[in-house]
């Protein structure tokens, strides 16, 4: 949430925001825009969400050069077709206008609709390409905090599998387990303060990346 904070005033007033691939807009109070529209995908409409429209994002149901910003938020790994949908956001976009974009790249598969991860300058190909100028590619978390959180996950994965298992014996490690996680997490942090590597030109173990590229 603070690395798409600080990045939102690009978008404000009276404009026109696309938040692609919605959810319930965990993003909205970051963007004082008055036209805050939310897409999900038609198979969503039965769950709960805060779309306020239908429909397929490689064949967007808006006409051409009529948004100011695109937010799409941890949508691009999901995608079959990920080029047809940088496409079809360069479309849409007024020119000038802003595409905000997170996308993990050092991170377990999550779904059964996970099918890519990509590093930094596979984002920058694959919008210039659509034709795109790349305005920032940043790292959200340096090797302590993506270190720490892979073995978060590895450790909460094998060891609520095992205290399942040993139910009612495994409840009691359960409260240790978390400890042990926070403890993971406090480390990871201490060690990018100690030991930064998240701006560093060869920080190559972000699990997730910032991309803000413009219509030019």
């Amino acid at each position: 949430h603070r690395a798409i904070a600080r990045i939102a005033h690009v978008s404000s007033g009276d404009e026109y925001l696309l938040d692609a691939g919605c959810g319930d807009k965990p993003f909205k109070k970051q963007f004082h825009v008055k036209h805050h529209i939310g897409l999900e995908h038609k198979e969503t409409v039965y769950r709960e969400n805060e779309a306020d429209i239908y429909g397929d994002i490689f064949e967007l149901p808006i006409p051409d050069a009529s948004i100011n910003t695109i937010l799409c938020t941890e949508v691009l790994e999901h995608l079959e077709y990920p080029h047809q949908a940088i496409d079809e956001f360069h479309r849409v976009l007024k020119v000038g206008g802003y595409l905000i974009m997170t996308t993990p790249f050092v991170y377990p598969v999550h779904d059964e609709y996970d099918f890519f991860r990509y590093a930094p300058m596979g984002l920058k190909f694959l919008l210039e390409d659509s034709g795109f100028y790349i305005s920032k590619i940043e790292p959200l978390a340096g090797s302590g905090v993506s270190f720490a959180l892979l073995l978060n996950v590895y450790i909460t994965d094998i060891g609520f599998f095992w205290t399942k298992w040993l139910y009612p014996i495994g409840l009691v490690f359960r409260p240790l387990l978390l400890l042990m996680t926070a403890a993971i997490n406090l480390i990871g942090g201490i060690l990018e303060i100690v030991i930064p590597s998240r701006h560093h030109k060869m920080s190559v173990f972000s699990f997730n990346h910032l991309v803000l590229a413009i219509k030019p």
